[in-house]
């Protein structure tokens, strides 16, 4: 049936996003998806599309805002009721406004709103994420956006390796230690052919060999490297300099 169906194509819109059951860490926050599909009536082409891809990508980064915020807690009923509000203005009149064309970000996050500020400490708490933490894709998939999430062509990567962590001077590594080496402070999303060539290549090797033939200022800035010394015996001021880049971009992506 109609509901069956909508609820399937957006399982399907998801895994185009690179989701796995593993990565959407709330099932509740796909319930608005599936109410705009179904009163739309648009479930069956939205996925492929092109006149829907803007509205995918604003679907996109809503749904890994919304999974970072922790924004769906609660029953899928109580959910559903608070999501309707945003899509009519009386819901008894219709279940959606008819002159609602684009995913209506704002109006479901002044519904479902908690006390959704963004503190520097929820900041700090993002940004210790581990890499195999349930958390990370979102995070990185909202600081790389540009990758072939469709065909799940993407990997998790730390900029200075995991075996160069030996290679810390005693003082960071008492000071950082692993957690921080193995946080979203020290990690990136590569498509999966630039990844198997980075390889076991050290930060400083890598960047230089990306930057061959392109602008190595706009290359670090698209990847989130600062602009200091790459080597892993200056990872404090690397390490510093990263998490203000992130912790600003975060700012911005999660307002």
């Amino acid at each position: 049936d109609k509901i069956r169906d909508t609820i399937l194509s957006t399982f399907d819109l998801i895994s185009s996003f690179g989701f796995t059951n593993a990565t959407l860490t709330s099932k509740n926050a796909i319930i608005p998806i599936v109410y705009y599909l179904y009163h739309r009536g648009i479930s069956k082409e939205y996925s492929c599309k092109s006149r829907f891809t803007d509205d995918r990508d604003i679907i996109k980064r809503w749904l890994h805002t919304a999974l970072v915020k922790r924004l769906f807690g609660g029953t899928s009923d109580s959910v559903l009721s608070q999501v309707r509000k945003a899509f009519t203005s009386d819901v008894t009149l219709a279940p959606i406004s008819s002159d609602l064309s684009t995913f209506p970000v704002e109006a479901i996050n002044k519904e479902i709103r908690k006390d959704t500020g963004i503190s520097d400490e929820f900041i700090e708490e993002l940004l210790n994420t581990q890499v195999d933490n349930k958390y990370a894709f979102s995070l990185l998939a909202l600081l790389y956006p540009n990758l072939d999430y469709k065909n799940n062509n993407f990997h998790k990567d730390h900029l200075h390796p995991t075996a160069q962590f030996n290679e810390l001077n005693d003082e960071d590594k008492y000071t950082y230690g692993w957690d921080v080496y193995n946080s979203l402070k020290n990690l990136q999303m590569l498509d999966a052919n630039q990844n198997m060539s980075k390889s076991d290549k050290t930060l400083t090797k890598w960047v230089e060999l990306e930057t061959k033939e392109r602008d190595r200022t706009a290359f670090l800035v698209d990847h989130h490297i600062p602009n200091v010394c790459l080597s892993i015996d200056k990872f404090d001021e690397y390490i510093t300099k990263r998490t203000e880049i992130l912790s600003s971009k975060l700012k911005e992506l999660l307002v």
